[in-house]
């Protein structure tokens, strides 16, 4: 019996070495897990970019306030103007959590023995935003107290005025739930895609349709159409789910289409997969390594700003990260339509590249 197990473990390595794929990916995902989780995840909510108001010229006062702002590491000024309507349009995007309106004057008010007010506008929507609240009145305001810490010695003789913007009714659920409807049209879509065509190749059933008159881009389409009809049933049923539950809105048509092209350069991608897997196990294989990045870098579990560059450059690249911001500022914070389609013309530069592989992988295919 125990010539028998080794001879059928034996057989066993010998095909997993064979099948290069297969043993790439089984040490590339574990390597994968370690880079991410120990060099670009970061659990605390720092640099969080903060658009900064001022109408007047600069002066010493703002100069140390903005040096002071970004001395703790939980603030970086990303972006600066001189109108708050502007500013607030990027909150709405999500491109700024915070927003510093620094008072006109404010040198020569504090001059005369006044202290100027200084608000500050928090978009709370984020359940990490409200953690660095309280590092902002520690790093600008001058304590009451006549024992200064070397933090506060430094700091101004303003007021801060913290205004809340967007703030959850019913805590993180409302700002997490509706962002797991693109978590799970990622899996579900990507991976239905990519056992398409390596399913059909493995019954028997591929080669029969190769006999048939079908062009590369009428089998692309015929594949993709089915899966689109569920994944739209599905984004439906889960931004339902969501507005019962937590109240959120079920999105403008322009979020709508959002999603249409998310769907696509999902389903796109997994059809490219398929076509270059050779067994379904290597076309799931294929799909994880691509969910798994999605889930880490595209800012649905972790602070995505305060993730390193390197890490913001992939999940840059990623259809999730930019159709996790068009959730967000629709059904949270309620974006117009312009800014949703600003926010989405990479989801649709990622299908049309995917769509083009898929249509090359079906022209080859069918040429062999």
């Amino acid at each position: 019996m125990w010539r028998i197990v080794v001879a059928i473990a034996a057989k066993e390595l010998r095909q997993i070495v064979r099948d290069r794929i297969t043993a790439a990916l089984l040490v590339g995902v574990p390597l994968a897990q370690i880079l991410l989780f120990g060099y670009a995840i970061e659990l605390a909510p720092r640099q969080w970019p903060t658009a900064w108001v001022q109408a007047g010229p600069p002066d010493a006062l703002a100069d140390r306030a903005r040096t002071l702002l970004e001395e703790g590491g939980w603030f970086r000024i990303a972006r600066s103007t001189p109108e708050l309507a502007q500013a607030e349009g990027w909150m709405q995007r999500g491109e700024v959590g915070f927003i510093v309106v620094w008072p006109p004057k404010a040198a020569l008010r504090v001059r005369y023995g006044e202290t100027p007010e200084v608000r500050f506008i928090a978009d709370l929507s984020d359940p990490f935003a409200a953690a660095a609240l309280g590092a902002l009145e520690r790093r600008l305001t001058v304590p009451d107290t006549a024992e200064a810490t070397p933090t506060s010695a430094a700091a101004l003789p303003v007021r801060v005025q913290v205004e809340a913007r967007h703030v959850p009714r019913f805590g993180a659920g409302e700002y997490l739930v509706p962002a797991l409807a693109g978590v799970i049209l990622t899996l579900t879509l990507t991976l239905l895609a990519a056992l398409a065509i390596v399913r059909e190749v493995e019954r028997g059933t591929w080669h029969g349709l190769l006999t048939t008159p079908a062009s590369a881009g009428a089998i692309v389409l015929g594949k993709l159409l089915p899966y689109l009809a569920v994944g739209s049933v599905l984004f439906a049923a889960l931004i339902g789910l969501a507005h019962a539950l937590f109240g959120t809105a079920f999105g403008s048509p322009a979020l709508w289409l959002a999603a249409l092209l998310f769907m696509v350069a999902n389903l796109g991608l997994g059809l490219t997969l398929s076509f270059a897997a050779r067994t379904q196990m290597q076309a799931m294989q294929m799909g994880i390594f691509f969910y798994l990045p999605s889930i880490l870098l595209s800012g649905f579990m972790f602070p995505f700003h305060a993730m390193p560059a390197w890490a913001r450059g992939v999940g840059e690249l990623l259809p999730l990260t930019h159709f996790l911001r068009c959730l967000r500022a629709s059904l949270v914070r309620g974006a117009a339509a312009g800014d949703i389609a600003t926010l989405a013309w990479p989801i649709a530069a990622f299908a049309t590249v995917a769509l083009i592989v898929a249509l090359l992988g079906a022209r080859r295919a069918i040429s062999r």
